[in-house]
């Protein structure tokens, strides 16, 4: 379940709309993203509904929220309750493209009159792209890693890197920070180019519900009600909430739960993401 902000800027206090068909580009483009988004992560039968109809969550449509309402909702949960807190699950490019589309369920059918800006989290800043190196060594490959950042961020491939992972923050929400991730060229390329590899990093989980049904992905936290976890069998990666009444068996073995080959990249492909995610890793 994946509702619709971390942080708008102060600027955005209130929030003027416009019918969807005379919205700018840029608007038209941020709710035509959030709405895959939306629909990949929030609208299945036990969150918003397709559409924001309303599941087990509430329905959205011509609800006319209040900005501060989706603020304090997204960014804090609502405790006892499925819906988590998604203030550090999103960068802010993907939050501002959800709250666009949300918007537009909550105010019938309109569009923001303006593309909507959010303010990024505090993090260390990332090394400069012009300082990186023209090529690295991966093994007997080599690859470049600028080549690898524009792939990294590609934004016309809907299941590219970004989709799950980030690097200083700036990506999606599965797993570590790869800025953090001590491994060469090498090991980063071999964990990217395997169809399943276990991770201590991105730990596979697998529930079984007492209706019979077996969820797996990566687990994200527990607390003495429920067990999050990323379900990475879809486009984009949905936070997924079991109550722990509702467990019968809960499987932490090791074992990868993605395949990468998938994802269509090329071998020099790997090679190029490879040398970028080396290269981006704090010092």
């Amino acid at each position: 379940m994946m509702p619709r902000i971390l942080s708008v800027l102060l600027a955005l206090a209130s929030f003027p709309a416009m019918a969807a068909e005379q919205a700018s580009p840029g608007v038209a483009a941020q709710v035509a993203a959030g709405r895959l988004i939306f629909e990949t992560s929030c609208a299945s039968s036990m969150c918003h509904g397709s559409g924001g109809v309303g599941g087990e969550g509430p329905g959205l449509l011509d609800t006319n929220l209040s900005l501060s309402t989706v603020i304090g909702v997204v960014q804090r949960g609502r405790p006892g309750t499925p819906m988590a807190p998604f203030g550090e699950l999103l960068d802010p490019d993907m939050q501002a493209q959800v709250i666009a589309f949300v918007m537009s369920l909550t105010s019938g059918g309109r569009a923001p009159e303006q593309v909507v800006k959010l303010s990024a989290p505090p993090s260390d800043a990332a090394p400069s792209l012009s300082d990186l190196p023209e090529t690295v060594m991966v093994g007997d490959g080599e690859g470049r890693p600028v080549r690898g950042h524009a792939l990294f961020y590609d934004t016309s491939r809907v299941t590219g890197c970004r989709a799950c992972h980030r690097v200083y923050g700036n990506g999606g929400p599965v797993g570590i920070d790869l800025a953090d991730l001590a491994l060469s060229p090498l090991e980063i390329y071999a964990a990217a180019a395997a169809p399943k590899m276990a991770s201590d990093h991105f730990p596979r989980i697998e529930l079984t519900t007492s209706d019979g049904v077996t969820h797996e992905g990566v687990k994200h936290s527990e607390d003495h009600t429920v067990i999050r976890y990323f379900d990475v069998s879809t486009p984009l990666p949905v936070l997924r909430t079991i109550l722990l009444e509702d467990i019968t068996d809960v499987d932490e073995a090791p074992g990868g739960t993605f395949d990468h080959t998938a994802l269509g990249y090329s071998k020099q492909e790997v090679l190029d993401l490879a040398a970028f995610i080396h290269v981006m890793r704090r010092r």
